[in-house]
């Protein structure tokens, strides 16, 4: 069958896909705002934080521009 030769990867995707169809874009993208916001957050969870970068400056700017993005 087709779907046995579809990758795993890009049938997750089309799943996600679907998801998101029945959203605005503005939902959207709060949900990916969200999702980037907490992805910089974890970092002050890391067991070896990464060195000469401050990630809370960098959370504060990117919240910034995400917000401010039209």
């Amino acid at each position: 069958a087709v779907q046995d030769t579809i990758p795993s990867s890009f049938q997750q995707r089309k799943v996600i896909t679907g998801q998101f169809a029945e959203k605005g874009i503005n939902e959207i993208f709060e949900i990916i705002k969200t999702e980037f916001l907490n992805s910089v957050d974890r970092i002050e969870n890391m067991k070896r934080k990464p060195k000469n970068f401050d990630y809370k400056l960098f959370r504060k700017e990117l919240e910034e521009v995400l917000n401010n993005y039209e």
